[in-house]
């Protein structure tokens, strides 16, 4: 089942969280609570607001977007082992390819590396480069599926060598399966298959992502058809809070053209 909790103030997520664990607590006593998070300021939000609520509270696990999709992959047991395309080790693999940089597309690569610090340069730009794969398996799986076909997907100067070192990645040992292939054939299999709840955790409380792309967000829905997902969405107010001007701006307005400006405050003004 997908469930979203929609509010303006996060305070109020975090009460509907705790009301839905307070409700429906975990079965096993062993099993994780489970969050899908975006950055560790509301992981600690999260387990603050629990421990005050319930006065002590443990065993949680917090997941970033890749990690999770790489944790229902592998209680599918679909999962990649080795993960060649965690982010640290991308970088070293890139480093070791940075340092073949013959053929014309990498050309400005050559450039760039070459001269002093070389080899701090190189493996800057392999710790940059693997950031960017990174992103691309989640936000950018169709840019890697048309590279997989040899075909461009841009006329950006920079696809070039970005192609050329994936396809590179792609043919070295254990590089057949990335995270942006697994995405697609985990979909495939929550979509095909029924009879998965025993396979998959009770519930996932996905809170505090404030930018999800279009195939996550599909993700997510096909895997409520087999456990409860609970997206917790931050609503922006329907007036732009940007407009709305402090009490000492309109004070120095009307100072100026009182004629034009009642002094009047209210109390629902944003800080």
């Amino acid at each position: 089942m997908f469930c979203l909790h929609v509010s303006n103030p996060t305070e109020n997520l975090l009460r509907h969280l705790t009301e839905i664990i307070r409700v429906d607590p975990q079965q096993d006593l062993f099993a994780p609570e489970l969050f899908l998070i975006q950055s560790q300021g509301m992981e600690r939000m999260v387990a603050q607001t629990l421990a005050d609520e319930f006065r002590s509270f443990c065993n949680l696990r917090f997941f970033l977007p890749l990690d999770f999709l790489s944790f229902i992959a592998g209680r599918l047991d679909m999962g990649i082992t080795p993960d060649g395309f965690q982010r640290q080790i991308l970088t070293w693999r890139l480093d070791s390819l940075l340092r073949d940089l013959t053929g014309e597309v990498y050309e400005p690569l050559r450039y760039y590396v070459s001269g002093d610090n070389g080899e701090l340069k190189r493996f800057q730009l392999a710790r940059r480069v693997a950031h960017v794969f990174d992103q691309y398996q989640l936000m950018r799986s169709d840019i890697l599926l048309e590279w997989e076909k040899g075909r461009r997907a841009t006329t950006h100067r920079a696809e070039g060598w970005q192609m050329g070192l994936w396809c590179r990645l792609l043919e070295q040992p254990g590089g057949e399966v990335h995270r942006g292939m697994l995405f697609r054939q985990v979909m495939a299999r929550l979509k095909g298959d029924n009879g998965l709840e025993s396979l998959l955790p009770k519930r996932i409380s996905v809170i505090g992502l404030h930018t999800m792309p279009p195939i996550f967000l599909e993700y997510l829905n096909d895997l409520a058809r087999h456990m409860n997902v609970h997206l917790f969405l931050l609503s922006p107010c329907r007036n732009y809070w940007g407009n709305v001007e402090s009490k000492r701006a309109q004070f120095k307005r009307g100072m100026l053209k009182p004629s034009e400006t009642s002094l009047e405050f209210s109390d629902d003004q944003h800080p």
